[in-house]
């Protein structure tokens, strides 16, 4: 299970890594075999594992999960639920770089049964998934920080600028 050593209460952990997963079979697609593998054949032949770092501006238990780079995900616990109402959310997916159609999200009782549920969107979510799709959330996160940057010195964004990548 990708999150099955993770504890029930997350705690206040800054930055965990998901165990690894075994390398996919000969024969397997690797998008049929479990979330993070440890050799692959999409991509450049690896494919990074999974973290979850806890979010610093919550108050409350949240955790966003992380593909190399991208943020692929979020598990949190909801504020103000009603008593009887799922405590727990989590939602897979990133935009750019998908349809916002493609993401998925749910709410649930207990941590390990959200861990679950994100596991399993998640291995549906990135069978569909090409390079390109990374990138273009990388090219937004980068343009986004370049703008802010310039508004900060009081500039504009040249209207030809494209991020590198």
């Amino acid at each position: 299970m990708l999150l099955g050593s993770l504890p029930a209460a997350p705690g206040r952990d800054r930055d965990r890594r998901f165990p690894p997963i075994p390398t996919v079979p000969p024969g397997q697609h690797p998008g049929d075999a479990a979330i993070a593998y440890g050799r692959a054949w999409r991509f450049d032949g690896t494919m990074p594992e999974l973290t979850r770092r806890r979010n610093p501006d919550s108050p409350d238990e949240c955790w966003h999960v992380y593909y190399g780079d991208v943020r692929v995900g979020t598990i949190a616990i909801r504020t103000g639920m009603p008593p009887g109402e799922d405590p727990w959310s989590w939602a897979c997916g990133f935009y750019p770089g998908c349809h916002p159609r493609e993401c998925t999200d749910g709410t649930v009782v207990i941590f390990d049964q959200a861990r679950a549920d994100f596991e399993a969107a998640w291995r549906v979510f990135l069978s569909k998934r090409t390079e390109a799709d990374f990138q273009a959330w990388r090219d937004e996160r980068d343009w986004t920080a370049e703008k802010y940057r310039r508004f900060d010195r009081g500039e504009r964004m040249p209207p030809d600028w494209r991020a590198s990548g």
